[in-house]
């Protein structure tokens, strides 16, 4: 979402107020209204003047501060009476009500806490009237217009966009406003996890940049609560606190992340959150990713098309692909926008992969699931500019997402029950220059991650560890495969190389098999290289690869990946995106 423009609003109810109201007994329900223009001005009017006197009467707030903290906490601890269980028959109609109040904020642009704000408000109506389900809808939209002006700027309502989506007259939208107001008692400046993250954050002893990837992370898991009922009743402090931590688990930045036993102490402390009450929490945040990566729903706030914006370029979400002029997308400015996009849709729900930092300073990206998976996928990208998860930069701007990139293979993988592991060999310095220890090449960095991986007393065995997994697969493009002969190579971790994985799926490799590493692909491995010959079609004069060799079906290089996919798919036993929508 975009940056928050909150205040915290007042402790008290400004509707005694409201002399100039047409209700002049703030404690009696709005009469229903003729569906007439005289009746919808109205409405709007008295809405309009209630909303202008209560953004006078809110707290103004500059600094997050001390004082600001204790307010937020004594009104927490207020509306925490006014939230009750979702039920059950609610439940899906709830989650609907809030996926279209995401996607209308992030039309509109609103602000973060905006659209946090929409979804209390809509909770706490639902637990005080018990919402008939012909009319989740219009709360909903009643509740985003109550938020926009009490969090947005001046005039900033978006009522046109909300009474053209919600399916009902204009008149009716406004009379289920005054609704919610009343029902809520005029007290509608809700506490939110976000609003505790944004006090909590400039006390953190962190640099900047790692302050605004906590944030962003943050933020991400908030939006992750807000679309899960089972979350509705735990205190937003408690969230916050819960979703500091798993951003400090995931974030990876120049500066080094922030561990995460730092953030989570220091921020229950300041909240004195209960400790037991965080850890369920947390516990119900990995769970709802597992969710939403079940239910296959996109989660990707407006931020991360920025960098896309700014560099002359735009997202379709439905080809995936990239749009604007080619020289935006060839510029520095454009290959590391889209760069940044693929990442986020990596990260995002319903993928979710996290993260994971190595002790050299490099990072991979891996399920939340990975460690405890029983089967896995591994994914090594060719050399070059291209980057982690991509196959190719210049298919990313001329054709699609799809083709450039390794989010297919990641989405088959995922629907399949496997954990992923994205490996990140091109990334070898630092903003300075230096070499990534443990990165220093692209070898080195496969042969650490291996390590890591597999090493008893791993530092990274609860994210990475393949203790638990039954089966491994890899997956390898163009220069992937020296990765992986070197690997094979390696007198330490060969024999462990070869003894966990069950096969692997080469494409347009480089690779050049030798001793018993030979043997192994023989057995195991399969590769698809760039022919004018049908798909699938052998390629018996490349045998001497070392391995079974049959055609991509298309004489291109970086397209061997996507042309090849449904057969990859099949010899890695896993089941294609087609596959399963057919």
């Amino acid at each position: 979402m975009a940056p928050c423009r909150s205040a915290l609003g007042p402790t008290s109810s400004p509707a005694a107020e409201l002399a100039s109201a047409r209700h002049p007994h703030p404690g009696s329900p709005p009469k229903a209204e003729d569906d007439n223009e005289a009746a919808e001005a109205a409405a709007g009017s008295e809405l309009d003047n209630a909303a202008a006197l209560q953004s006078r009467t809110e707290l103004a707030q500059a600094e997050y501060g001390p004082e600001y903290v204790v307010n937020l906490l004594a009104m927490e601890t207020r509306y925490a009476e006014s939230h009750a269980s979702v039920r059950a028959a609610h439940v899906p109609l709830r989650y609907n009500a809030v996926v279209w109040l995401l996607r209308v904020a992030e039309a509109q642009a609103l602000g973060s806490e905006t659209f946090f704000h929409a979804v209390a408000l809509m909770d706490r109506m639902e637990a005080a009237i018990k919402v008939r389900p012909k009319h989740v809808r219009l709360v909903a939209g009643a509740a985003l217009l109550i938020a926009c002006k009490v969090r947005e700027p001046e005039g900033k309502t978006c009522f046109d966009l909300i009474a053209a989506l919600v399916p009902c007259p204009t008149v009716r939208l406004r009379r289920m406003e005054a609704l919610v107001l009343h029902h809520m008692g005029w007290r509608v400046n809700d506490v939110t996890p976000h609003l505790f993250v944004e006090s909590l954050l400039p006390s953190l002893a962190a640099p900047p940049p790692t302050r605004e990837a906590l944030r962003t992370r943050a933020h991400f898991y908030i939006e992750l609560a807000c679309h899960d009922a089972s979350l509705v009743t735990t205190y937003p402090s408690v969230l916050a606190v819960a979703s500091l931590a798993l951003a400090a688990s995931d974030t990876s930045i120049a500066e080094g992340p922030m561990p995460r036993a730092d953030v989570l102490d220091g921020a229950s402390a300041a909240l004195s959150a209960d400790p037991a009450a965080v850890a369920a929490a947390v516990s119900a945040l990995r769970t709802a990713l597992k969710s939403m990566a079940q239910r296959g729903t996109l989660i990707l706030a407006p931020h991360t098309l920025e960098a896309l914006e700014a560099a002359g370029l735009g997202y379709d979400p439905s080809s995936r692909a990239v749009t604007g002029p080619s020289e935006a997308a060839a510029s520095e400015a454009g290959v590391a926008a889209v760069q940044a996009l693929v990442v986020a849709l990596l990260t995002a729900a319903p993928l979710a992969l996290r993260r994971v930092p190595l002790p050299g300073g490099s990072y991979v990206l891996a399920s939340p699931d990975f460690s405890t998976a029983t089967r896995a996928l591994v994914l090594i990208q060719g050399s070059g500019g291209v980057r982690m998860g991509q196959w190719s930069r210049t298919l990313c701007r001329t054709a699609s997402l799809n083709e450039g990139t390794m989010l297919p293979y990641v989405e088959a993988a995922v629907a399949a029950g496997a954990g992923v592991l994205v490996c990140n060999p091109n990334e070898n310095f630092d903003a300075d220059g230096h070499p990534l220890v443990g990165s220093e090449s692209r070898e080195a960095h496969v042969a650490t991650v291996w390590q890591l991986a597999t090493a008893p007393d791993s530092p990274l065995a609860d994210d990475i560890g393949l203790s638990s997994v039954t089966r491994v697969d890899v997956m390898v493009h163009s220069y992937g495969g020296r990765c992986i002969q070197a690997l094979l190579a390696h007198p330490a971790l060969a024999t462990d190389f070869t003894t966990r994985v069950s096969k692997l799926a080469l494409t347009d490799s480089l690779y050049k098999p030798t001793g018993d590493g030979a043997s192994w692909l023989a057995a195991h491995a399969k590769h698809w290289l760039a022919s004018q010959a049908p798909l699938d079609t052998p390629l018996g004069d490349k045998d001497w690869m070392g391995v079974a060799c049959v055609s991509a079906g298309v004489t291109d290089h970086a397209s061997t990946n996507a042309a090849a996919m449904a057969s990859i798919l099949h010899f890695l036993e896993l089941s294609s995106p087609e596959e399963d929508c057919a």
